[in-house]
């Protein structure tokens, strides 16, 4: 801002300087009248160059002359000698890649957060205001002497003693002698012999086996309103039910997900029965088909009040207080909260049972089965799993369940 000021004064100057002092000729003094002007020039880094064009001073020439020499090499070569080598033959072997895919569900995606970069540039240009102008201003000069008279311009540029520039000028004369030079070549010559052997390319696909779909999907749930343990269901024996038929039974494609207040009432998986949400017990029962070799890992928590878990022969019958596999009690971790893991070989299918005993107050129950890679495969919000299963198509490689009320021993 202040640049821009001191120009502005110094044109209004000019203005009036350039009127008054006619500098057409370089035999008379002005340069005091046009200091400003010449300042101008200082400032500008090609002033020198500008001015030698804008006074129409005429390059200097001087002519010099130089002698080089160029020699010509004329070679004679000699007689050539090739000696060969042979070299081991060498191997290559083709490796190919191996690829390998898994049939576990992934892990649920997340979303990557969206980054938007943004970039601004400024541009800046400082010049003389347009509320000064100076008549018989000088056109193709540059932005510094834009408004400034051409006539003031041509003073300030003699002002400065612009030096006459000189160009010299080179005559070369070129002397060529002759040189005759002998040039023996001895050469010697290798061959590596090499075998390329192409393995045969292999993909290794860790297949996705299903147990066979015969309206078998799901697991089998029954519900008893008849709870005889009262306030003390801690003390509950799952081994009670199996002579008991039950008060409502169905199938479900997840387990747990319950959680009501004392006194409210409980949508049995969705099915459309509604329950008290107090003194009752859900016994839940169905196969898990192994995916892949590793342990599986099944897992109750928050119970309130009372769960029992069962994995293989004892899930299927005899179940029992001698023979679970876990128990979660009400009601503080990690007390309520139990799991329990089981080893498996790809299209294996193990029995699992969940007795859910529910007293008095709040009802509480969660469930998850998950993968060896820690996918979750079961739990309260499962749809349609293709390995959760009530029984095996061919009747033997996972046999139906006995009926409800006649699991004895």
């Amino acid at each position: 801002m202040a640049k821009t000021a001191y120009l502005g004064l110094m044109a209004a100057s000019l203005a009036s300087l350039t009127s008054a002092f006619p500098l057409d000729e370089r035999t008379v003094n002005v340069c005091p009248a046009v200091d400003l002007v010449v300042d101008l020039l200082k400032l500008y880094p090609s002033a020198s160059p500008f001015c030698s064009t804008f006074l129409g001073i005429k390059t200097a020439t001087t002519t010099s002359t130089a002698q080089f020499t160029s020699p010509v090499t004329t070679v004679i070569p000699t007689t050539t000698t090739t000696i060969t080598i042979t070299a081991s033959t060498v191997t290559s072997y083709d490796v190919s890649s191996t690829t390998i895919t898994t049939c576990i569900p992934g892990a649920a995606k997340r979303d990557l957060a969206k980054r938007k970069a943004t970039t601004t540039s400024t541009a800046s240009s400082t010049s003389i205001p347009a509320s000064i102008s100076i008549a018989g201003t000088c056109s193709g000069c540059p932005n510094l002497l834009k408004n400034i008279a051409c006539t003031a311009i041509s003073s300030a540029c003699k002002c400065l003693g612009v030096p006459t520039p000189t160009s010299t000028v080179y005559v070369s004369t070129t002397y060529v002698p002759v040189v005759t030079s002998y040039l023996g070549v001895a050469a010697t010559q290798t061959t590596v012999v090499t075998t390329t052997v192409p393995t045969t390319s292999t993909s290794t696909v860790v297949s996705c086996p299903k147990p066979s779909i015969c309206g078998n999907q799901g697991i089998q749930f029954a519900y008893y309103a008849d709870e005889p343990w009262g306030d003390d269901v801690a003390d509950m024996d799952p081994s009670y039910y199996w002579n008991v038929g039950p008060d409502y039974q169905s199938t479900t494609t997840e387990v747990g997900g319950i959680n009501e207040p004392a006194g409210s009432t409980v949508d049995l998986y969705g099915t459309g029965k509604d329950v008290p949400a107090s003194y009752f017990v859900l016994n839940h029962r169905g196969y898990i088909f192994a995916q892949v070799d590793g342990d599986y890992t099944f897992t109750t928590s928050n119970a309130d009040d009372i769960v029992f878990l069962y994995l293989g022969a004892a899930a299927y019958k005899g179940y029992s207080l001698n023979n679970y596999n876990a128990e979660a009690v009400c009601c503080s971790y990690p007390g309520n909260t139990a799991s329990a893991t089981h080893t498996l070989k790809t299209g294996d299918y193990l029995p699992f049972r969940i007795v859910f005993g529910q007293q008095g107050g709040p009802v509480v129950f969660s469930f998850t089965i998950t993968a060896p890679d820690g996918t979750v495969i079961l739990d309260s919000s499962t749809q349609n799993s293709d390995f959760i299963v009530q029984f095996s198509c061919d009747g033997t490689s996972a046999p139906a369940f006995p009926a409800w009320g006649n699991e004895q021993a």
